[in-house]
C-alpha cells in the first residue's frame, strides 16, 4: 500500500495518453520505455503519469472501467 504523501505526488503528476506498440514499448518525448508486462498491452491506449522535471521513469496505468490498475515503472532505455 502507498502512503497518504506518495499518493498525492502521483495524484499531482502531468499526465498523458500513449500507445503501446507491437514490440512491447511506449514511446513519449523521443524516449522508449520498454517492460515485458507492456507486451499484454500491445495496440491498446494506456496512461502515463510522470514529472516533466524527470522524465526517465514514468508511472503506467491501464484504464478498467473507472479504475486505473497495472500500476508500474517504467525506466527509459536508448
Amino acid at each position: 500500500m502507498l502512503s497518504q504523501n506518495k499518493e498525492l505526488d502521483i495524484c499531482l503528476m502531468k499526465q498523458t495518453r500513449r500507445k503501446v506498440q507491437r514490440s512491447g514499448y511506449l514511446q513519449f518525448e523521443n524516449l522508449m520505455y520498454r517492460g515485458e508486462n507492456l507486451a499484454g498491452y500491445a495496440g491498446e491506449n494506456v496512461i502515463l503519469r510522470f514529472d516533466p522535471r524527470d522524465i526517465t521513469t514514468v508511472l503506467v496505468y491501464q484504464k478498467d472501467s473507472n479504475h486505473e490498475c497495472d500500476f508500474t515503472y517504467k525506466f527509459a532505455t536508448n
